[in-house]
């Protein structure tokens, strides 16, 4: 009986120092996480920087043609050697990019005809309205010079190697171009017809 109860008492014994023991870890190690958060917040600082935010703008060209072609032959009619034909065009930048765009002219032409008529491009102010080239006032003459079939094959076939560039200074800005096509007098150009399309591309 006595026995029994010595061992008794040290089962409860060493149970009650196991206990102690972890109590004591678990403080240990609670005070340690306390300890490292406190250090933690000693040495922590943040700053930052609020409300970013970002916006695309646009670009947008426009022309005064009114829809209509330049030149047509359903309104200048069949023609000759030699024949004379000017228009004018008003390009208008409306975009709002705050950094510069680059508008270049670039044009396609094709039918037997484009290699026989020569064409000048010259760039300004003022003219257009269905073609009128009243008031135009040159400030780059020759801009371009030579046939329909060169401007659009060798020169200026796409916006990569487009005439110009021209760089509106801001929204609302207008250049002018005149367009002038000779026939050229030729016996190899009679009989013949061309079509093409002048176009400007803004990139920015």
């Amino acid at each position: 009986m006595a026995r029994g109860r010595l061992v008794g008492g040290l089962a409860n014994m060493k149970a009650g120092t196991v206990a102690v023991v972890v109590a004591v870890v678990a403080g240990v190690a609670l005070a340690a996480t306390m300890v490292l958060r406190t250090t933690d917040a000693l040495f922590t600082a943040t700053t930052d920087n609020p409300s970013n935010s970002w916006t695309t703008g646009t670009v947008v060209l426009s022309d005064d043609d009114g829809g209509t072609a330049l030149f047509s032959s359903g309104t200048d009619g069949t023609l000759t050697g030699g024949q004379v034909l000017t228009r004018c065009i008003i390009v208008k930048y409306d975009g709002s990019t705050s950094t510069p765009v680059g508008v270049r002219l670039y044009g396609s032409a094709t039918g037997a005809l484009a290699p026989y008529l020569n064409l000048t491009i010259d760039q300004g102010a003022g003219g257009g309205g269905s073609g009128s080239c009243t008031g135009f006032a040159v400030s780059s003459a020759g801009f371009f010079s030579g046939t329909l079939d060169s401007f659009s094959t060798a020169t200026a076939g796409g916006y990569a190697n487009g005439v110009g560039p021209w760089t509106p200074a801001t929204t609302g800005s207008t250049i002018s171009y005149r367009f002038t096509i000779t026939v050229q007098g030729s016996a190899a150009a009679q009989g013949k017809s061309a079509s093409g399309t002048f176009t400007w591309e803004a990139r920015g």
